[in-house]
């Protein structure tokens, strides 16, 4: 579909220097979380929000919009039980991914237990115990 494809451009820009910040800062982050919790379009948008985290920033981008993004993960994990009934196993894996992104390029800040990170800590344990 036309987002579908949209995601997967945006998802491009991040190779070429589109921060998770950058795309914070406008409005095609309410629409790609919006679109992460949607069956259609949740993987794809998960793979540009990991594309955007993976982009690595100096200075990092501020804690406030690292702890947005772990609570929206965090509340795909409703989504991420019934793909998994569902054996829609690309939205989990796109969300697992994602979610080890996060975890990896911020991994200081995850340490720290505050916000939603340990729930985000939670959600990759379940997706792994999924996959195996």
């Amino acid at each position: 579909t036309m987002r579908s494809k949209c995601l997967q451009a945006l998802a491009g820009w991040c190779k070429f220097g589109m921060t998770l910040k950058d795309l914070h800062d406008t409005p095609l982050y309410g629409f790609a979380r919006e679109a992460s919790r949607t069956p259609t379009l949740g993987a794809a948008a998960c793979e540009l929000l990991e594309a955007a985290v993976s982009v690595d920033t100096h200075p990092p981008p501020p804690e406030g919009v690292i702890y947005q993004l772990v609570s929206d993960v965090v509340a795909l994990a409703p989504l991420v039980q019934q793909a998994t009934q569902a054996g829609q196993d690309t939205y989990c894996e796109a969300v697992a991914s994602l979610a080890r992104a996060l975890m990896t390029s911020h991994a200081s800040l995850i340490a720290k237990g505050e916000g939603e990170t340990l729930q985000l800590c939670d959600l990759v344990l379940e997706l792994t115990a999924h996959r195996h």
